[in-house]
């Protein structure tokens, strides 16, 4: 699956502020827009300026896959700010087009990890061996970190 995400950079921390007294907001419904967090927020540090993290619903950007990040800035910041209309102006905006975002079919059983060699210790992990988002990512590190260690025999 692929996705598009921006991110907006502010100069000054935003929380509280422009309506936004949310970190994550998910807006399932939208036809373009799947999520927006406040990064720093969601990273407990609530002094920094702020970074929105804006990422694209999977269908909105399969139906433009064709297209480069930058041709995708404009229409999402466009949307961006029919749903959040008191959005100020970034100080900066990063573009990014993920081509392999999510895992739509799991390795088989959902392991977490396979050891691909014992002799050094060679593991394939993330959450395509489990399910794709963080709490897969941590299940596949959480196994990977046993997997290495019943390898080297600690």
């Amino acid at each position: 699956n692929s996705i598009f995400c921006l991110g907006l950079f502010y100069d000054t921390s935003l929380q509280g502020t422009a309506g936004l007294d949310w970190t994550v907001k998910y807006f399932p419904k939208d036809p373009i827009i799947r999520f927006v967090s406040m990064d720093n927020i969601k990273r407990g540090d609530s002094k920094s300026s702020t970074c929105l993290t804006v990422q694209s619903q999977l269908a909105y950007a399969q139906a433009n896959l064709h297209k480069t990040k930058h041709e995708m800035t404009d229409p999402l910041m466009s949307h961006l700010l029919s749903i959040l209309p008191s959005l100020p102006p970034p100080s900066s905006i990063i573009s990014h087009k993920w081509r392999y975002s999510q895992t739509s079919t799991p390795y088989p059983g959902e392991p977490g990890c396979v050891l691909l060699h014992p002799d050094p210790p060679l593991v394939a992990a993330g959450d395509s061996f489990t399910h794709s988002n963080m709490d897969g990512c941590l299940a596949s590190a959480t196994t990977t970190v046993d997997s290495i260690l019943m390898a080297l025999k600690l």
